[in-house]
């Protein structure tokens, strides 16, 4: 019996499980420790679980298979979750850490396995009826309060991930990563717009066909597997640990471009200045240190190229002591692009090398009053 169009798109649910679960095992496998990586391996393995689920459903020729699938295949809201989850990690737009992390990793975990358990335990938002010709399928309740709700959810966190996406290629520093982020826009892009044929547009005109979304997922994997040959993507080089090296770093980093305004600055460096991470960015060097100093730390480098143990006082209500040291940033013509600080906060030092003065000092008065 010849294969029916509803057979090859079922086995494009087969195919993709078996490419995304091996692509995922083969990132992983580049650096384990990564957060990127370890996101990127449960969110292959949560697609391959539901489009396994999906393939059983085409096979199933009874109401209560096609049923039982349809539930085990509820949790494909939390593959949603762990792609958005995904792309802010990837294009570095998660929070770091705090109450905003929390409460955005709330925002997309909860209703993702909300919507899932109402799917296991109710027939709100889908069905299983019986076409002719075709057999027993699954429909949306496309009526139902529930099934409106889970669908402007998925749109607006996909809507999220697919801005982030954007935004980070076009803003990408350098052609590696800008090509790497330009395949991974465009695969999420091939992903969201099969899976509104899917989801949305095709059950409008009363077709029913298995999920195109692993059509997408199996173009997604393709265009990863050609930027991980092409362009390194995932690949653990000097370039790639970069911002790891900057995370981890115990003292401050503040770049700055000629006109002494930041542009970037790491997660110490807001620490030591207490200000946000992101509130840095945008602010001139002279509003985190004194004015006077950083105008002799940009007259030192306009005539030496780099400044070294450079103290300055910040902070008013609570004094603190820093160490700076910096040089200046070149463009590719070698001329002067801005600067780059390292901070360091030598607080705890200098009160030491104070007690330690007076101390001297004392004994000093002390052998002079018993000679």
């Amino acid at each position: 019996m010849p294969a029916t169009p509803t057979d090859v798109l079922a086995g494009f649910c087969l195919l993709s499980a078996l490419i995304t679960c091996g692509l995922g095992f083969f990132v992983y496998a580049q650096k384990p420790a990564s957060t990127v990586h370890r996101l990127f391996l449960a969110l292959m393995l949560a697609a391959a679980c539901w489009a396994l689920g999906e393939f059983f459903i085409w096979q199933a020729d009874t109401y209560d298979g096609v049923l039982f699938w349809l539930k085990a295949s509820s949790f494909w809201t939390v593959v949603i979750a762990l792609t958005v989850h995904f792309v802010l990690v990837f294009t570095g737009t998660m929070p770091r850490g705090g109450v905003r992390r929390t409460l955005l990793l709330a925002a997309l975990y909860l209703p993702a396995v909300g919507f899932a358990l109402v799917e296991i335990f109710t027939d709100w938002i889908y069905v299983v009826a019986y076409e002719p010709g075709v057999g027993y399928i699954y429909l949306p309740v496309q009526g139902h309060p529930v099934y409106l709700l889970e669908t402007v959810c998925v749109v607006l966190v996909m809507l999220q991930a697919s801005y982030a996406s954007f935004v980070s290629w076009r803003r990408a520093p350098g052609e590696r990563i800008r090509h790497q982020n330009r395949l991974v826009c465009v695969g999420l892009a091939t992903v969201v717009i099969f899976g509104a044929l899917s989801g949305a547009i095709l059950p409008l005109y009363g077709i029913h066909t298995p999920n195109l979304v692993f059509i997408g997922l199996v173009i997604f994997s393709l265009l990863i597997a050609h930027a991980i040959r092409r362009y390194g993507l995932f690949a653990l080089s000097p370039e790639t640990a970069v911002p790891e090296i900057l995370r981890t770093m115990p003292d401050g980093l503040v770049l700055a471009d000629p006109d002494g305004r930041i542009v970037a600055a790491n997660e110490s460096a807001s620490g030591i200045f207490r200000v946000a991470e992101t509130g840095l960015v945008g602010r001139s060097v002279g509003s985190i240190i004194p004015e006077e100093d950083a105008l002799a730390i940009r007259e030192t480098l306009a005539g030496q190229g780099r400044v070294s143990d450079f103290e300055a006082r910040i902070g008013h209500e609570n004094p603190r002591v820093v160490s700076i040291a910096g040089s200046t940033v070149r463009d590719r013509d070698g001329e002067p692009a801005g600067f780059v600080l390292i901070v360091r906060d030598i607080t705890g030092r200098k009160a030491s090398e104070t007690a330690l003065r007076i101390a001297n000092e004392k004994i000093s008065m002390l052998s002079q009053l018993t000679r």
